[in-house]
């Protein structure tokens, strides 16, 4: 049996190397003015680890004065060469590296930390995976693809208990994270995942709640992901914890130490009281017995780490021959076992998963057939009712163990029951579907109108054994129609009013408008009334001394009496040649007049006609000139205009209704102007769009009145000075036209309004 010889002849080894070493540790190796060195892993650095346990050993030295105690702080990669060398001697370590160092420098552990934390000791800890609260990782399935970062490879609390948990559940941390990272201290490690650089962190028990008390972190901003089935159960155990606990840190000593120190260093810290400088500094409530670290030999031996990296092997040919007998009866009994039991396990999970199906389907065509909308019932050939849901309860007000094996047409009769209509005997004779409308009657005599569907009802050889009958009342839809007829009256009532009333409003407007400018108005139409009314009065004395011509050429062609030099003096003295030159130039002038006159009524007239606007052609330019006729009296006296008129094609459009918009932007642009100002009107056509731009440069408007523009009734004028219903008439209008108006205003330095109007080259009905 060579492979229990090995193993045994390895323990052998194991145990006489033990002996040995004690034997030679017996030996006064130490002078006591040598310092004694304790080697500590500094898993959060050397500067922490000398502040943490530089104060036990200065207690050691004051119990053992013949000895100087040191530590020396070890990162994980020096720890092996320290313990080779005999660079120290005696080490504090994880559990992990005790039992490598145990095995492979047969080291001996002469005490058990017991870790100090919220006010209570443990002599046990785990490991923690954990990642930010806000990335939502709560299960070992959402750790594929996440970046990863523990503490060390060789980091007891800090990686490896981890990887046996993921390991045990066909997650391996090496291949399944997309990067795997090492911080070489737990500090390190929380700060990355706090930061962002890595999604998934692994650190030891208590490392969050210590940095938290530390206020380096807040618990809240983390998440655990449980990785044993028991993490959550261990009530006695505070810490947030994924893994099963293991032994805490041992203290051990080198082989090299005298058994006399070593006693003396394992009496002194096993009389550690929790008070003392040392065990605070440390964050310890002192030292136990050494525990049992079979559960970290269990855990390195499934991880192959360490010692069990390179386990004894045995070849088959070996072990065939030794137990061939055993081997065969035990794979034959195992391959019918296996057998068995895979094939019951399948035919169990088939039926367990068949009953799931079953019963999920059940439950769910009855929660489909309860909640129908539709009142259900099922009748058999006898005209029987074998089952009705919660609607046909409703609906007729009877419960279902009432009508459950009566008669159909005695629980919910109507105007098809009896006759050639009802549903059974028209299924009966062959129909496979049908839909109708009828009257039933409840039992407390109202009628219900209802919209009735039915189809045939199979047993499982697929004969026909009844029929379904699905029944909806349509009464409140038909009072929901009737009321949507007189809602839709009430409302085409309501939009003709609204659209008079808009109509009168958009008029009032106008009026309004035309009121305002109505003086500058009649300056317009006074002027060439005045100039006519005086070309009139000289064209009447000249019409006089022509008279006074005319009389003496009459006489001279009658009687002679007058001579020929005699009328040419009278026509110098009336001035008869001037007369007749200045009548056609005044003529001309009174006509111009009447015409100018004339312009100024039919705007009027075309402006006060809004609701006789007509739908036409016309060039949008000169709809801005004949509205620039109307208010230009409102304007001239203080305003420079300027037009940059592009040639725009013909478009259909309301000219009286964008005439109203025109005047309204117009004269808003010369009351914004104090003093003298200057208004810029310009147009252009572009992308089958034609875009009229009005600016001024006034006084402009705040940016939370903007807002309001178009609002009816909202006015910055004085009282007196607008009505508020200008601009909001004005945006209509152009929505109307399926335009759009657009304002760009600053204070102090003016405003421009931008109308957006499409070119229509067709009429629209």
């Amino acid at each position: 049996m060579p492979y229990r010889k090995s193993y045994f002849l390895r323990w052998i080894m194991l145990i006489y190397a033990a002996v040995f070493g004690c034997l030679l540790s017996a030996a006064p190796v130490f002078a006591q003015s040598d310092p004694v060195k304790i080697g500590v892993l500094a898993k959060r650095g050397t500067a922490y680890a000398l502040r943490q346990w530089q104060p036990s050993a200065e207690y050691l030295g004051q119990m053992i004065p013949q000895h100087k105690f040191t530590v020396v702080a070890l990162s994980f990669d020096q720890v092996r060469d320290a313990v080779a060398a005999k660079n120290i001697d005696f080490l504090l370590v994880n559990p992990a590296i005790y039992v490598e160092m145990e095995l492979d420098f047969n080291i001996c552990r002469i005490a058990t930390m017991k870790n100090m934390r919220q006010e209570k000791s443990y002599t046990y800890y785990g490991g923690v995976v954990f990642s930010r609260a806000d990335h939502h990782i709560d299960s070992l399935a959402q750790l594929y693809d996440k970046t990863c970062m523990a503490v060390d490879p060789t980091s007891f609390g800090g990686a490896i208990v981890a990887w046996r948990e993921m390991l045990e559940h066909d997650f391996d941390p090496n291949k399944d994270f997309s990067s795997l990272q090492y911080g070489k201290t737990h500090d390190a490690v929380v700060l990355a995942v706090r930061d962002g650089l890595v999604d998934v962190g692994v650190v030891r028990t208590d490392t969050l709640e210590r940095m938290a008390a530390e206020g380096e972190i807040a618990l809240a901003d983390y998440q655990i992901t449980p990785l044993w089935h028991g993490a959550k159960r261990n009530s006695d155990f505070p810490f947030l914890c994924s893994t099963r606990l293991y032994p805490e840190w041992p203290i051990a000593m080198l082989n090299h130490v005298p058994e006399e120190l070593a006693k003396q260093v394992t009496i002194a810290l096993l009389a550690l009281e929790p008070t003392h400088p040392a065990a605070q500094i440390g964050k310890l409530e002192g030292w136990t017995i050494p525990h049992n670290y079979r559960s970290v030999h269990e855990c390195l031996k499934s991880l192959h780490l360490g010692p069990y990296s390179n386990p004894p092997q045995l070849s088959f040919a070996e072990l065939f021959a030794q137990y061939w007998l055993e081997i065969v009866l035990l794979l034959t009994l195992l391959i019918i076992s296996t057998c068995y039991m895979v094939y019951f396990r399948i035919l169990g999970q088939r039926l367990k998963e068949s009953e799931v199906v079953v019963k999920d389907a059940h439950a769910e065509l009855e929660q489909l057939f309860q909640s129908s909308a539709d009142g259900i019932l099922r009748v058999d050939t006898d005209f029987n009712v074998v089952r009705v849901n919660r609607t046909f309860e409703t609906m007729t007000g009877l419960a279902a163990q009432d009508v459950i094996g009566c008669k159909c047409y005695d629980v919910f009769p109507g105007s098809a029951c009896g006759n050639a209509q009802c549903p059974l005997q028209r299924i009966s004779a062959g129909q496979s579907k049908i839909q109708d409308e009828n009257v039933k009657f409840t039992k407390n005599g109202e009628d219900i109108y209802c919209l009735m569907f039915a189809v045939p009802f199979f047993d499982q050889d697929g004969d026909v054994v009844g029929v379904v009958e699905y029944y909806r009342d349509v009464n409140v839809l038909k009072r929901t129609e009737a009321e949507l007829h007189q809602s839709r009256d009430a409302l085409n009532i309501a939009y003709k009013e609204l659209q008079l009333s808009q109509s009168q409003m958009l008029q009032q407007e106008k009026m309004a408008s035309i009121g305002q400018l109505a003086a500058g108005v009649a300056h317009e139409i006074n002027n060439p009334l005045g100039f006519i009314g005086s070309n009139l009065a000289t064209l009447d004395k000249y019409w006089q001394r022509m008279r006074k011509f005319v009389d003496l050429n009459a006489q001279q062609l009658e009687s002679g009496e007058v001579t020929v030099e005699e009328l040419d003096t009278a026509r110098r003295e009336l001035k008869i040649d001037f007369m007749l030159e200045d009548a056609s130039d005044l003529i001309a002038e009174s006509l111009d007049g009447v015409e100018r006159v004339k312009t100024i009524v039919s705007n009027l007239k075309s402006f006060s006609r809004l609701d006789q606007a007509k739908y036409d052609l016309i060039d949008i330019n000169n709809c801005i000139d004949s509205t620039l006729t109307i208010v230009w009296n409102e304007l001239k006296y203080h305003v420079t205009l300027q037009k940059d008129y592009a040639d725009l094609p013909l478009t259909y459009c309301y000219p009286q209704q964008l005439n109203q918009v025109f005047m309204n932007l117009l004269v808003n642009a010369g009351h914004a102007i104090e003093g003298n100002g200057e208004i810029n009107i310009a147009t252009r056509s572009e992308d089958e769009q034609i875009f009229i731009t009005i600016s001024d440069n006034g006084c402009g408007i705040s940016e939370e009145n903007i807002s309001h523009l178009f609002e009816p009734f909202f006015t910055t004028k004085e009282v007196g000075k607008g009505t508020g219903l200008g601009l909001s008439i004005a945006y209509d209008i152009i929505k109307n036209h399926n335009g759009k108006i657009l304002v760009d205003s600053q204070l102090g330095q003016g405003t421009t309004f931008t109308i957006v109007l499409p070119i229509i080259d067709s009429p629209q009905q």
